[in-house]
């Protein structure tokens, strides 16, 4: 799991620290590289963002940061990789009126509850891995 950094747009900057392209090169690498090792990858896509301030292009970062989960759900499906989106339920439960900031210690980085709720989504997945090995 990557992405929320080199999705981030800095203040003063108009693209992310990392292009797209990159960050999809290099989770085809990494997944690559670990099947070689014999290690059974599982991708996961990163928590979004709770009220967190505008990044360097006056927009909410969760707007970039959906590229980069988008694109770790397609790599994830094209490669046959076990995927936990995260992404996708902290979304959800924002959505459902859930504070998820309080998941985290700042809005951004998962605080105790956060990785316990990281931790339940990815807890069957892995158990699931270990069967199929």
């Amino acid at each position: 799991m990557y992405g929320t950094n080199d999705g981030y747009i800095d203040p003063g900057k108009t693209a992310s620290r990392l292009s797209t392209a990159k960050f999809r090169a290099n989770l085809i690498e990494i997944v690559s590289r670990l099947r070689e090792a014999n290690i059974t990858p599982i991708l996961m896509t990163p928590p979004i963002f709770g009220d967190y301030r505008m990044n360097g292009i006056d927009e909410h970062p969760n707007t970039s940061l959906k590229k980069f989960q988008n694109h770790c759900r397609k790599v994830a499906a094209e490669l046959d990789v076990p995927l936990v989106d995260h992404g996708e339920y902290w979304e959800l439960q924002r959505d459902s009126g859930i504070d998820i900031g309080s998941w985290t210690t700042d809005q951004c980085h998962p605080n105790p509850e956060g990785h316990r709720q990281m931790a339940l989504r990815l807890l069957p997945i892995v158990e699931n891995a270990l069967k199929t090995r």
